[in-house]
């Protein structure tokens, strides 16, 4: 065990010592203050959750805390629910409310989601002031305690515990493998559907699972402080909890927590310069997004859990390189694919225009055509990352028009990108993890399966290596084998060539034929002319203009006076 291993370790002995003992030292303020900055903790790292780790900004989080709130204090006083089911209620009543609002927009992502939660925050505010026989409105509805007398210990003692379950609960959620998806949305969102995952499912889960766990927050804090009020809603007082988990660290629970707390305190012992204090606070903010914006307090904690963990670092050294591709991937299944009068439309632009092909199992397609000519807007239709404005696309007959690309992916219809699109924070394992774990595989399994496919494409020694660190024929690889992981039938290989190494580009080419021979169907775009030749000796197909020109044996199709003139005379 090293120094910082036991430093660490030591710290960690010191701060459970410290939170265990506090109330024997305390006055009433200090306990008072520390049992707020507990309830701003939970808020802020569940925020922390929603955003740095499932990349959904909402403004929504204190309107869920005092929906709880108002929730557990009106069941619990007027049908005498007895407060621990009123507080259940709370978390509930916020979770559905949560899903309701994700199922609405988290589809639309990005700005809509700040927009729609932002107006939901203001409407349920305008309601509890507006139902004023129900909520008392602005005067405050009387809830009440959970404990009697000089409760301040038992309170503390519950705002730990509550805090500890919620951040088990997430942590285990960060461990699962739907923290994987959320991350690799974070990271890409068009990507991971590419995987496989279910983009807007995983988003409702996790917006869903903060927003009960806000509700259970906010119904703790109304049952501690005695009323609630209108003013929890303040757009106020989600910016605090926003400060609480930027400063803290948004991609750390922790981070989150030890910041709100910091903040929270500093902020009461600051009351007495007025206003001064919300001024310093946004210059902290400031200065944690211009010089660490991954947070003042989470690089601290990474260091620290990063020494308590640190053991000899795992090698690939032993592992037998795979010779054949048959031995980490099974004979895929009988698929076909068939495109009929496929278009596709960019404003006057016709991207693709009335495109028809059937591609049977176990064929090799090279697809060419001059810049602009629709291959790539091609390839999305077939893998469903775009929906056509007119035809259909079939696969074993099946009509997948209206699905979407996860859908595709599960199909068994796999892709890469123009430019490799990685999950760039991510590790090398971790990107082969995604898809591997879209199906209903073990994680041992899985891991066997990602550390042969690594050793496959020559790429074991960069099993821990974070994505963004490899060359781009690295990258062109990882993103090979992280489309196999799927272990797709049909693979759509978009510039798989481009801007690689001479060595690397004859080794994705050794993967493609041994694939191809193992009966996988391959759609492959480039501008490589002869690399495309050299794999595609059986058919082109030749897009000039949105329309599928030739098609057909590549010594025909070459020598099309039509395809002379578009794609080689260009």
């Amino acid at each position: 065990m090293g120094r910082s291993t036991r430093l660490t370790g030591a710290a960690l002995g010191l701060g459970v010592v410290v939170a265990l003992f506090l109330p024997l030292g305390a006055n009433d303020y200090l306990l008072h203050v520390t049992i707020i900055s507990i309830y701003y903790a939970i808020l802020a790292s569940s925020w922390a959750l929603l955003a740095g780790y499932a990349g959904q900004f909402s403004f929504a989080h204190m309107a869920f805390a005092a929906l709880g709130g108002y929730t557990s204090a009106l069941l619990v006083t007027q049908t005498g629910l007895p407060i621990p089911a009123g507080m259940l209620a709370g978390f509930f009543v916020s979770g559905v409310a949560g899903a309701l609002i994700g199922f609405l927009c988290l589809p639309l992502g990005g700005p809509y989601l700040a927009l729609f939660t932002l107006a939901f925050s203001v409407i349920f505010q305008l309601v509890l002031i507006a139902e004023y026989q129900l909520t008392r409105g602005s005067l405050g509805l009387e809830v009440p305690a959970f404990f009697g007398g000089r409760a301040g210990p038992a309170y503390y003692y519950f705002a730990i515990g509550l805090l500890a379950a919620c951040l088990i609960a997430m942590n285990l959620l960060i461990r699962s493998r739907l923290g994987l998806f959320l991350r690799a949305i974070r990271e890409d969102q068009e990507a991971a559907e590419a995987c496989g995952v279910d983009t807007a499912g995983c988003r409702i889960i996790a917006f869903t699972l903060t927003s009960a766990i806000a509700g259970l927050a906010g119904a703790f804090y109304g049952h501690y402080v005695g009323i609630l009020t209108p003013n929890l809603v303040n757009i106020p007082e989600m910016g605090l909890v926003v400060a609480m988990a930027v400063v803290g660290g948004i991609e750390s629970l922790t981070g989150a927590v030890i910041g709100a707390i910091v903040i929270y305190v500093a902020s009461e012992e600051l009351r007495e310069v007025g206003q001064l204090r919300f001024l310093l606070l946004g210059a902290a903010i400031i200065l944690t997004q211009r010089f660490a914006q991954n947070g003042l307090i989470a690089p601290l904690v990474f260091r620290a859990a990063r020494a308590a963990r640190r053991r000899p670092a795992e090698t690939s050294e032993g592992a037998a390189p795979v010779a054949e591709v048959g031995m980490i991937l099974p004979k895929p299944a009988l698929h076909s694919i068939e495109a009929e009068a496929l278009a596709k439309h960019f404003g006057g632009v016709a991207a693709v225009n009335g495109v028809s092909f059937r591609i049977q199992r176990g064929e090799l397609i090279g697809l060419i055509g001059p810049n602009g000519s629709g291959k790539t807007t091609l390839i999305n239709l077939i893998t469903g990352a775009l929906q056509p404005d007119d035809g259909r696309i079939c696969i074993d007959g099946r009509d997948m028009n209206g699905h979407r690309a996860h859908q595709f992916a599960r199909a068994g219809v796999g892709r890469t990108f123009q430019v490799p699109r990685l999950f760039q924070r991510m590790t090398v394992r971790e990107n082969m993890m995604v898809p591997a774990l879209v199906g209903s595989h073990q994680a041992g399994d899985v891991r066997r399966r990602v550390d042969e496919v690594l050793a496959f494409l020559s790429l074991g020694d960069l099993t821990d290596a974070r994505a963004r660190a490899l060359s781009g024929g690295q990258r062109k690889l990882l993103e090979f084998g992280r489309c196999l992981m799927l272990e797709p039938t049909i693979l759509c290989l978009d510039e798989p060539f481009a801007g690689v190494h001479p060595r690397l580009l004859h080794q994705i080419l050794d993967h493609i034929t041994a694939l191809n021979r193992r009966g996988y169907t391959l759609i492959i775009v480039d501008h490589n002319l002869d690399a495309v030749r050299h794999v595609a000796e059986r058919r082109l197909m030749v897009m000039a203009r949105g329309e599928l020109i030739a098609d057909g044996p590549p010594q025909e199709v070459l020598a099309n006076p039509a395809v002379v003139s578009a794609y080689i005379g260009t």
